[in-house]
């Protein structure tokens, strides 16, 4: 049984493809570090890191010390500071998540 809990409806749906993907091989591997993911998107988004440096960063969350490279990135962190102490209402029946 899983544990997993998320405030947001579309974030549980995603980890549960993680579930339906268990026993196959992340599909998309970085040719420049160890990250893999079942997701080609999650890959794309990862291998920016490697083309600008830290410090191109645009976008600083004014809360933490969190920076991207992306607007909706940043949109979608600082939600995780609005919604603290607020009970998750999504959760995983699977795993420990």
């Amino acid at each position: 049984m899983c544990d997993y809990k998320t405030h947001f409806k579309h974030n549980l749906n995603m980890h549960q493809l993680v579930h339906d993907a268990q026993g196959i091989h992340e599909k998309y591997k970085c040719d420049m570090c160890d990250y893999k993911t079942h997701f080609k998107q999650n890959l794309k988004r990862h291998q920016l890191v490697h083309d600008v440096q830290e410090s191109h960063k645009k976008y600083k969350c004014e809360t933490c010390d969190y920076k991207t490279h992306f607007k909706h990135s940043l949109k979608q962190h600082q939600l995780v500071h609005d919604v603290q102490g607020i009970d998750k209402k999504y959760q995983c029946g699977i795993c420990d998540y």
